[in-house]
């Protein structure tokens, strides 16, 4: 890599051009650089329905720059691997640029991080430069996104980057200018990065120059491979189409700070998409996504690396509801059922208790499953308050749960006689307790024991 150049250049050319006068702050990080975040408009997430479009780049651009109008950017330190300019701009449609040769069969990576501020949009533009003249020449290639805020995974809240990569495909050392220019607003307090980088032929995969989402390497299958980041600031951009409803999640091999972003466009602008809790992201059908592969990490390592879509798991069928079942009953008089009018029932006269199992449709127990048990009665009008009872629960991991009812007094609404060698009436009222879990209901009927009165000997 010639990581050089920019500075060399710019050296070189320092008594030609006006530079101008602000902290380069080499050690700044970009978060610094960018100043802070005030009160913004954050772009709804994508997917609503009308983010489906292909994203389409700006035709019959003309941007004619006077040489005089601008300021040419200092250079950033020697040693640096990437060179890093910070800067403000003071006007709307004002500018400022780096110059540079690319040697035949060399490529240019340029990445801009615009302020963070939604009434500014710089654009990123790479023209020609003819060193006889002093004049800007032919505009070749640019970035030119609206400023739309999103959300990301750290809260950051910003515009997507805007970036460009270029090869020199001619047989000549050709001159270049890397402009940031300010198309609507502007900002003296809130600086802009620029990152530049250029890579000899050979080090840079066949998908280049794909730093742009315009310029984005189709893929339609489910793993791709054989691609790389060669500088700090590559940025492989993808364009994925899906013709089915999936949930993808990416993968990378033996890459470590290399990280995935994935958007969708209105058309004109880059949303972004947001990833589940467990890291996959939900590809809708017949809808186009744009992939940016790119390294999060100061630690940066050139490699190739694997972009693998790995398909989510199907929840597993929650188990159906096939029976509720009562397996026992505990009152306050006994547990053991008597014969009244209505047969052999359990009964009480306030509290009781029962157990519940619940099953699925094979017979399996089903742990964690919520049960609610209602207990009614004959006796009492629902004016009264006393006609309904409650109680609920979860079972546990044999499908059971135990669930207890405190009932009012009888009202004694029944009584049956009891014939023996002395004679009782046992007063009650005929109730029914009934519990529901998922789409099953089961129930049985119980004496509620008012008193006893006697009859004769």
């Amino acid at each position: 890599m010639k990581m050089n150049k920019f500075l060399s250049l710019c050296v070189s050319l320092a008594c030609a051009f006006t530079f101008c006068t602000f902290d380069m702050g080499v050690n700044v990080s970009a978060e610094e650089a960018l100043g802070t975040l005030g009160n913004v408009n954050i772009a709804e997430t994508a997917g609503n329905g009308e983010i489906r479009q292909e994203l389409t780049k700006k035709e019959n651009i003309n941007i004619s720059l006077d040489i005089d109008s601008g300021h040419e950017l200092p250079a950033a330190a020697a040693n640096l691997e990437m060179q890093t300019y910070y800067g403000t701009i003071t006007e709307e449609e004002g500018f400022k640029y780096v110059i540079f040769a690319l040697e035949p069969g060399e490529l240019v990576n340029a990445t801009l991080i615009c302020p963070l501020t939604p009434d500014v949009n710089y654009d990123l533009l790479m023209y020609e430069f003819d060193m006889d003249k002093n004049t800007f020449g032919d505009l070749i290639d640019y970035s030119m996104l609206p400023t739309i805020f999103n959300t990301y995974p750290d809260n950051t809240q910003k515009t997507a980057d805007e970036s460009l990569s270029y090869i020199n495909e001619t047989n000549d050392t050709v001159y270049y200018a890397i402009v940031v220019y300010a198309t609507e607003g502007y900002s003296v307090m809130q600086n802009f990065v620029l990152q530049l980088s250029a890579t000899v032929e050979g080090e840079y995969d066949f998908c280049e120059p794909n730093d742009s989402p315009y310029y984005a390497t189709n893929i339609s299958s489910r793993a791709a491979s054989s691609f790389s980041l060669h500088a700090e600031n590559d940025r492989d951009w993808y364009r994925y189409t899906t013709q089915d409803s999936l949930e993808l999640k990416k993968n990378y091999t033996d890459v470590s700070g290399y990280d995935v972003e994935v958007y969708t466009s209105d058309g004109s602008g880059l949303y972004l998409e947001a990833p589940d809790s467990d890291g996959f992201y939900t590809f809708t059908s017949d809808m186009v996504y744009y992939i940016l592969v790119f390294s999060n990490t100061d630690n940066f390592t050139a490699s190739d690396y694997n972009l693998l879509y790995q398909s989510k798991e199907p929840e597993p069928e929650e188990p159906e509801v096939g029976k509720i079942t009562f397996t026992s009953f505990s009152g306050d008089l006994d547990s053991e059922t008597v014969r009244y009018d209505y047969g052999y029932l359990n009964r009480f006269k306030r509290e009781f208790s029962v157990t519940v199992q619940v099953t699925s449709t094979d017979g399996t127990p089903m742990a964690n499953q919520y049960v609610s048990l209602e207990w009614e009665s004959s006796g009492w009008t629902e004016a009264s308050g006393n006609r309904y009872k409650y109680a609920e629960g979860w079972t546990n991991s044999n499908g059971m749960v135990t669930l207890s009812i405190n009932a009012p007094t009888s009202a004694a609404s029944k009584y049956y006689i009891l014939n023996d060698a002395t004679s009782f009436a046992h007063f009650y009222d005929l109730s029914r307790i009934t519990a529901y879990s998922g789409n099953a209901s089961t129930y049985k009927y119980l004496y509620h024991f008012a008193y006893s009165s006697y009859i004769k000997s």
